[in-house]
């Protein structure tokens, strides 16, 4: 019952987006009498998605993308309709891929993508910045947001302003979280075991109680942040920047602090 709400709170998401203006524009184009003698171009439209696109259980004669070249070539349109879905994607996998998924000399993209996030529990504001960051190329900011408590199990994070939200509860497992501002933000209490801070800047967050286990924050900035009592067993912090930062109680066993870590003061 779970998953069937959630796929229809998410339905929305996994809904087709179309550039209509790119679309617009090439079939306007391709209706145009064509005075050269040389045959035009086709219009390239690339769709780009998980198992809905890429069409999961059937023949790929039988996908969306190849109905939808066939029923556009049927109307005399020049089109060319590239299938880059990939079953079980989520907008996280989608993010990482689009570099090379869509290639110079596009004329349009069909982007379809939420299913899969909506199964894995990943919160739908998470979702909403992947597929904004794949759509517009700009980072997404969530300054002071609420994600208390919310369920971020192996969510893309890259590039992220989260600058003093509040992760209080919330589980991250697996999650990415990579090149991303995180000053003054709260993950007291989070759960975040195997995730990664890759050069994030975690300068003033509170983490007490905070769940690292087996996780990374290579190149992180941890200046002035509190992980009293937290599991950082087997961490990696290698080259991080750490001052001011407080370890009191926290169990650091096995983890790669000492000796690759900038320490700025004797405080830390």
């Amino acid at each position: 019952m779970k998953v069937v709400n959630a796929r229809r709170k998410w339905r929305s998401l996994a809904q087709v987006v179309v550039l209509l203006a790119a679309v617009n524009a090439s079939v306007s184009a391709a209706d145009a009498p064509m005075a050269q003698a040389e045959p035009a171009k086709p219009i390239r439209i690339v769709a780009f998605g998980d198992s809905l696109t890429a069409g999961y259980g059937v023949k790929p004669r039988h996908a969306f993308p190849a109905q939808l070249q066939e029923a556009l070539k049927g109307r005399g349109h020049n089109v060319v309709v590239v299938n880059a879905g990939v079953s079980g994607d989520t907008t996280a996998a989608g993010l990482e891929r689009i570099a090379w998924a869509v290639p110079d000399g596009t004329d349009a993209v069909i982007l379809e993508f939420g299913g899969n996030d909506a199964l894995r529990g990943i919160d739908p504001k998470v979702t909403r910045a992947n597929l904004d960051k794949i759509r517009t190329g700009r980072n997404a900011e969530f300054p002071d947001a609420n994600f208390t408590g919310a369920t971020l199990r192996n969510a893309g994070l890259r590039e992220t302003d989260f600058t003093g939200s509040d992760f209080r509860g919330a589980n991250l497992e697996n999650a990415m979280i990579d090149n991303s501002r995180l000053v003054r933000t709260n993950f007291n209490g989070a759960s975040a075991k195997g995730a990664r801070f890759t050069k994030s800047n975690l300068e003033g967050a509170s983490m007490r109680a905070f769940n690292l286990f087996m996780g990374g924050m290579r190149k992180a900035r941890l200046v002035d942040t509190d992980l009293r009592g937290s599991n950082l067993f087997a961490v990696d912090f290698y080259k991080s920047v750490v001052g001011k930062t407080r370890f009191e109680g926290a169990n650091l066993k096995r983890s790669q602090l000492h000796g690759k870590v900038d320490l700025l003061d004797d405080e830390s």
